[in-house]
């Protein structure tokens, strides 16, 4: 299950997927760089992301990998934002969360 951050096939890669998968609910929006110059993004969930200013409504996160060789949660956040997007407008629980 391990994967790299970076590069084809990484998490980066994912998350800029998914949020094309769904554009209606979730972004990626970059939050700073690593120490290698990349970009460090996170997938922003929300209804009408673009339209929406970040602050205007509750918010939560979740975040995984912020200490090295813990791949687990990585994919642990990775499986839980798959299961809100894809899930939205399907499980009524995801939907009115």
């Amino acid at each position: 299950m391990f994967r790299t951050y970076g590069g084809r096939g990484g998490i980066e890669a994912e998350l800029r997927r998914v949020a094309a998968d769904h554009p209606g609910i979730a972004e990626v929006v970059t939050i700073g760089r690593t120490v290698r110059g990349d970009d460090l993004v996170a997938l922003r969930v929300t209804h009408r992301p673009r339209s929406t200013r970040q602050g205007t409504r509750p918010a939560s996160l979740f975040t995984g990998g912020q200490h090295a060789r813990e791949w687990i949660s990585v994919e642990t956040v990775r499986r839980l934002a798959r299961h809100v997007v894809d899930g939205y407008g399907h499980d009524p629980a995801i939907t009115d969360w």
